[in-house]
């Protein structure tokens, strides 16, 4: 299994590559991801 920081590298490497902010959450649907850089337009 994975660990947050293997998991947080991998989501780096996504949006990267895709210009897509990434993130993940517990099974209540709360953000465990510790990257809140959203664009503006996510923000709105």
């Amino acid at each position: 299994m994975a660990n947050k920081q293997q998991i947080e590298k991998v989501m780096e490497m996504f949006s990267s590559a895709t210009g897509l902010t990434a993130v993940y959450v517990d099974i209540d649907g709360k953000e465990i991801s510790d990257d809140d850089q959203f664009p503006p337009v996510c923000q709105i």
